[in-house]
């Protein structure tokens, strides 16, 4: 499971150097555990009461999945999977990173604001 944790950037300033927190772990509780041990910091933390949450965050199935909608790859009918290719939707382009379509590897390489935890790599 993974979890992404995007930073609000509440109170008017983002909390870190990145914006999208990437932890693929076993639940939500290692998850946020694994954040506040890297960040020291709650993400459910409120800086602004104006602005609410410093981050929120959704689980997805994997890395590939959490990542989708930035990368401009095509959803499924549910609405709830994507598929590994470029999306044929009028208006992806406006909700990816890039404003095209780029695969994980490559997402991963260019977005200098984007962390990825592994609960394996945490333990070491």
């Amino acid at each position: 499971m993974v979890f992404k944790f995007t930073d609000m950037n509440s109170g008017g300033v983002m909390k870190s150097i990145y914006k999208t927190i990437l932890i693929d772990c076993d639940n939500e509780t290692e998850a946020i555990e694994l954040f506040k041990a890297r960040f020291d910091r709650h993400p459910r933390n409120v800086t602004c009461n104006c602005c609410g949450y410093d981050y929120t965050f959704v689980d997805f199935d994997s890395l590939e999945d959490a990542t989708a909608l930035d990368r401009m790859c095509q959803m499924s009918q549910d609405y709830k999977t994507f598929h590994e290719k470029p999306s044929t939707d009028e208006d992806a382009a406006y909700f990816s990173k890039f404003n095209k379509y780029v695969t994980f590897d490559e997402y991963i390489k260019l977005s200098t604001d984007v962390l990825v935890i592994k609960m394996v790599d945490a333990a070491s």
